[in-house]
């Protein structure tokens, strides 16, 4: 693990014969996060491999960045790095760390992450609709916080997403009706416990490898979609605690 040091103007450098291998876009876009979540306040855990996040002498409007997550091996940051000199932010797991306040519409400047898991915290406010930038994210983990506002129909774009939890919220509205157009890859489709309305699209019977969908305890109504041969994955379908019509 390795850690910049201070230069005598204070400000924090990398030793000799190392560099910075994450982008500016990146770690502006984790610097967002922890200011706009109040990450003086985070949780850390000493059973999770990984070092508390640093942003000591970072300034985010300098193209010299000095803060590296993935060099400094920060915890909850899971990289991919093809090269010693180059790394890209994959993963982000910082379920249960305290988080509290908002996203930042930036996140979708981590471009490379496939992985976002961000549950049983307390962040509020809208999920932002440019979650739906992050053209490579398989797994958005949002569950168990205090998001408010409908589901953006931005995450219709996430065509390799295969996990999907916005479960245990505040959320309101309708399910996008264009939502399950182009998620083909979509496994597990969790928005229970939340105050969600009008109706289930039905379009959602073409998700061909989709093997859990639960909407319970909801206000959803009008009728339930055909779950045909094409859902042949599904193993668990939970409904129930609606205001469905029909038989």
């Amino acid at each position: 693990r390795l850690t910049p040091v201070l230069d005598s103007a204070g400000l924090a450098k990398w030793p000799t014969g190392l560099s910075q291998t994450v982008t500016n876009e990146h770690v502006n876009a984790l610097s967002d996060l922890y200011s706009s979540t109040n990450g003086c306040e985070w949780a850390w855990y000493d059973s999770i491999p990984g070092v508390p996040w640093n942003f000591t002498g970072y300034d985010p409007g300098s193209a010299d960045v000095t803060v590296d997550p993935c060099l400094s091996e920060w915890e909850g940051v899971r990289c991919d790095c093809p090269s010693s000199s180059i790394c890209n932010i994959v993963g982000l797991n910082l379920t249960n760390h305290k988080l509290n306040g908002y996203l930042p519409s930036s996140l979708d400047q981590l471009s490379n992450l496939i992985s976002l898991c961000l549950a049983e915290n307390s962040i509020s406010d809208i999920v932002p609709s440019s979650l739906g930038n992050i053209m490579p994210l398989q797994v958005l983990m949002l569950q168990s916080n205090e998001f408010t506002g409908s589901i953006p129909d931005t995450l219709s774009d996430l065509t390799d997403l295969r996990w999907l939890d916005l479960s245990r919220n505040m959320l309101n509205g309708s399910i996008p009706d264009n939502l399950f157009n182009a998620l083909d890859n979509l496994g597990v489709f969790l928005v229970f416990n939340n105050h969600i309305t009008g109706t289930i699209p039905s379009n959602v019977s073409r998700l061909s490898n989709l093997t859990l969908f639960n909407v319970h305890n909801n206000s959803l109504e009008g009728h339930i979609p055909s779950f045909t041969a094409s859902n042949a994955s599904l193993t668990t379908l939970t409904l129930s605690f609606n205001v469905f019509t029909g038989t």
